[in-house]
């Protein structure tokens, strides 16, 4: 009924009530047994298939009900683009660099700056002298990527000062100039489940020129943020050259911070430290995503529908990108009779085999929105209670991965869009929570080929033919 030639099975209820009734006749019960056999016999023919209608008595009844159920309705989709995501103030940075062949290449980089740091008073009895200094940095579980290499990390000085947008967000689009070489290398076989925190030595001159204004209290330099961030613009934090993973660090106070030690002698030689806190309000991650090898070159300009790409769309946290889905033949459902009406309604997603891994895990949750025509949120799809997004309910076969799938009940979405004029037709779409969507970088890749179809709709619906 969703397009040319669809699969259907037909449920008579007339067939179920006329096997009832000649049941009983053969069955001597009391009264209550007898409408409690005939509501057993009616509930389990229902449920079974036929190809003819019948209907009671010949012309007793004037309507003629059927149960259908389909599980061939067209999906069309594309992959579309989000314009930017905001990646300030998420309390974590992500850096680092993932490529595969059907997606492209991913870099992201963390811009840090760092609040001032307070004030450091010295024993009267002898100088505080400069050891080293850190940047300490604290895995926060997230990775896209091969974890059992070598990686390199680069950081760098920034050579802009990061002043606040005037809405006070950054955005994965946004970059501040650095140097051109880094000062400092960390190469680091991740281990991101543990957590652990890490260290990387920085340039002496660096940290023996900061601890200088600390101990002397250099008001030129520490009596505001703003001096203090023109004074020291903060650092970079990217991918070095052998590189393919994306990392999530903590940003904190002792993470992403920078560690001062030092020390002093007095009777005894006593060491110490100071951290420097990053700010969380002026430090963001940004990434640059080049797809140009690519079906998906185009992506940054406009929409892709899967039949140019492939038969391959997919969505992608952090790259902001989405799929969308769309039901063109929905209507067609109205031609099965005078009246239908949709009980219930599933979409079935599975995911494209080959497309996933541990190195490339599928999102553990995905939730769905609703678009209109202009790819507006309009509203999203919620549980049966009604308070909690749907989020895919994902299965996952980890022994043969013949069903690994994510589904959702679009009953109420289906309801609404039968009959829907052109002008008034909504689509649908599936994106990472909110709280995630910025934080990582999983994928979802789905097929629609002939061959292996990641789609499938299925729909039941009543259809009521009067006589």
């Amino acid at each position: 009924m969703c397009r040319e030639a669809p699969v259907v099975h037909f449920f008579s209820l007339q067939n179920a009530a006329w096997i009832a009734l000649t049941q009983s006749y053969y069955i001597e019960m009391k009264p209550f047994r007898q409408i409690y056999f005939f509501l057993l016999i009616l509930i389990s023919v229902i449920v079974s298939c036929t190809d003819e209608n019948f209907s009671i008595g010949g012309n007793l009844i004037d309507e003629d009900l059927r149960v259908v159920y389909i599980d061939t309705c067209t999906v069309r989709m594309s992959t579309v683009p989000i314009d930017s995501l905001i990646t300030s103030g998420t309390g974590m940075v992500l850096t680092g660099r993932y490529s595969d062949t059907l997606t492209g290449s991913t870099t992201g980089t963390a811009f840090l700056t760092y609040t001032v740091p307070g004030s450091l008073a010295p024993p009267e009895s002898a100088p505080l002298i400069f050891d080293s200094i850190e940047l300490v940095l604290a895995l926060n579980g997230e990775w896209t990527g091969d974890t059992t290499t070598v990686h390199d990390f680069n950081i760098y000085s920034l050579e802009e000062v990061v002043q606040s947008p005037e809405d006070e967000d950054f955005y994965n689009t946004n970059s501040i100039k650095h140097s051109t070489g880094p000062i400092a290398v960390l190469s680091l076989k991740p281990k991101p489940e543990t957590k652990d925190t890490i260290a990387v030595r920085l340039p002496d001159y660096l940290g023996n020129d900061l601890f200088d204004k600390i101990i002397t209290d250099d008001q030129e330099i520490l009596s505001t943020q703003d001096r203090f961030s023109a004074y020291f613009k903060g650092l970079a934090f990217g991918p070095g050259e052998i590189n393919n993973c994306i990392l999530g660090f903590n940003l904190s106070d002792t993470s992403m911070a920078l560690k001062i030690y030092y020390h002093y002698v007095s009777d005894s030689r006593v060491e110490d430290h100071l951290f420097i806190s990053p700010l969380d309000t002026r430090s963001f991650y940004g990434t640059k995503t080049d797809r140009s090898t690519t079906m998906f070159r185009d992506l940054n300009k406009k929409e892709i529908p899967s039949k140019l790409s492939n038969d391959i769309s997919f969505t992608q946290s952090l790259t902001a990108t989405f799929i969308k889905f769309e039901v063109p033949y929905l209507n067609n459902l109205l031609e099965a009779g005078k009246v239908v009406s949709v009980t219930d309604a599933k979409l079935k997603i599975k995911p494209l085999k080959g497309t996933y891994s541990k190195i490339n895990p599928l999102p553990p949750s995905l939730s769905m929105y609703i678009l209109d025509k202009n790819d507006v949120t309009m509203g999203y799809l919620v549980t049966s209670s009604g308070e909690n997004l749907q989020t895919g309910d994902l299965i996952v076969d980890d022994v043969l991965d013949f069903e690994t799938y994510y589904t959702y009940n679009v009953t109420e979405y289906i309801n609404d869009q039968l009959g829907a004029l052109e002008i008034d037709k909504k689509n649908m779409t599936i994106v990472l929570p909110q709280d995630r969507i910025s934080k990582c970088l999983n994928t979802l890749v789905v097929g629609d080929s002939p061959k292996e179809k990641s789609i499938e709709l299925q729909i039941s619906y009543i259809v009521y033919d009067e006589n």
